[in-house]
């Protein structure tokens, strides 16, 4: 797996419920986000293909009746997760895009994370599953070391959040720093003895 996958696993998250640059830029930016219909206002994103990939909880219409139990009277704060629901949904339209225009969309994206962030408290449940995602695409944004700050954060909040471990030794291994990858593994594996994705990665990373 390479870091270029997303490779969302949302096993472990439901089981806790889970200025302008130029006007040349603008005008692609405009086309990405009203032509293609992958940005905020561009249409009900929970119509785009991607959400079919994302928690139940982000699209009751793939299942009325799994979704009943994500409903905002077991779930405080689902109003938040709106808000990650729909860029995780459209990050998959920014990333068909390239150069400014995918940058662009990228950064417009981090609102959502940032909206549950502002939002919701800061033991929320679902806190480490954004603060992983909300680092990811900071990651495809070559921010690395912000990325790598939001998987500490949701380290401290969930210490054996597999996802988090993962994440972090990616961004180690992105900028080249091996032995620290191999420690962030070796620091998951310290919570989570038994992930056979992160003994995976050690014996690649170690290899």
């Amino acid at each position: 797996m390479g870091f270029g996958e997303w490779g969302t696993d949302y096993t472990d998250s439901e089981a806790v419920m889970r200025s302008l640059v130029s006007i040349v830029f603008a005008s692609g930016f405009a086309f990405l986000l009203f032509g293609t219909g992958q940005a905020s206002g561009a249409g009900d994103w929970r119509d785009l293909p991607s959400a079919e990939h994302l928690p139940v909880f982000c699209n009751p219409k793939r299942d009325p009746q799994i979704a009943e139990k994500w409903n905002e009277s077991r779930i405080p704060g689902l109003v938040w997760m709106n808000h990650y629901c729909q860029s995780m949904a459209r990050l998959p339209g920014c990333e068909r895009a390239s150069g400014e225009a995918r940058r662009g969309c990228l950064e417009h994206q981090l609102g959502g994370f940032k909206y549950v962030e502002d939002h919701a408290p800061k033991n929320y449940a679902f806190r480490p599953l954004v603060l992983v995602d909300w680092g990811k695409v900071l990651a495809k944004l070559g921010r690395y070391r912000e990325a790598m700050f939001k998987y500490e954060e949701a380290i401290v909040l969930k210490p054996n959040y597999t996802r988090a471990y993962v994440a972090l030794a990616w961004a180690y291994w992105n900028l080249d720093q091996k032995q620290f990858a191999v420690d962030a593994i070796n620091r998951g594996l310290g919570q989570s003895p038994d992930s056979v994705t992160l003994k995976r990665m050690l014996k690649e990373f170690s290899g």
